[in-house]
């Protein structure tokens, strides 16, 4: 039952959703345009802002239903936050992990998807929401100070795991999680990171397709 309960969330994140957007509602694959990147934030830049909003929440809801939908499934109860019961935190923490990397390497495309910040956001909501409110805080005050989503998002990457410690200290699982989570998002920024550094990290209102950001 966790085998497949784990599956089944790694599928529900490698929904292709920015794919799939681009393709149905566009006619265009995204991956060949802008960064090839299939998230919101490519999606902005090539689609638009309705197009990359409807990505982002589409993303968001797949990470909601990845961790509720499994914990549901196994304890037989819906619970907000998601409360461990039969499951067991660290189920909790797989079936988490497994849906964000489901969106980072979908195997509907061929391994390549998103940065998993939009997945993350959704497992976050039902997992620890008072972190999570204080991360969109923090990732809204940086992009709007300083027009650079990666940046934002590496700073909340980097912020996580101190406020699962101030929360959460006692819950080893969570804990292992922040850390592990944190990491695969500065690895899905590498590029990204090395273009702030060199100063050529395009900003979020701007749309330069042939950008590779």
């Amino acid at each position: 039952m966790s085998f497949l309960v784990i599956f089944a969330s790694y599928l529900v994140g490698a929904i292709p959703v920015g794919y799939l957007v681009g393709k149905i509602g566009y006619g265009l694959d995204i991956r060949q345009h802008g960064s090839g990147n299939i998230g919101s934030t490519n999606v902005h830049r090539v689609l638009g802002a309705k197009a990359a909003a409807l990505v982002l929440t589409l993303d968001i809801f797949k990470g909601a239903l990845a961790v509720a939908g499994s914990v549901w499934l196994i304890n037989g109860t819906f619970s907000f936050p998601v409360k461990s019961g039969s499951a067991g935190y660290f189920l909790i923490v797989v079936v988490a992990m497994a849906a964000i990397l489901g969106n980072m390497f979908s195997v509907f495309i061929k391994g390549r998807g998103g940065k998993g910040v939009g997945v993350a956001t959704g497992v976050l909501l039902f997992m620890v929401p008072e972190i999570m409110l204080i991360l969109l805080a923090v990732w809204l005050l940086v992009v709007l100070t300083t027009k650079y989503v990666s940046l934002g998002s590496l700073f909340i990457a980097a912020l996580f795991p101190i406020l699962v410690w101030i929360f959460h200290r006692q819950n080893t699982a969570y804990l292992i999680f922040a850390a592990v989570a944190s990491v695969l998002v500065f690895f899905s920024h590498r590029a990204n990171i090395k273009r702030l550094m060199e100063g050529t990290e395009l900003k979020f209102n701007r749309k330069k397709e042939e950008n590779n950001g």
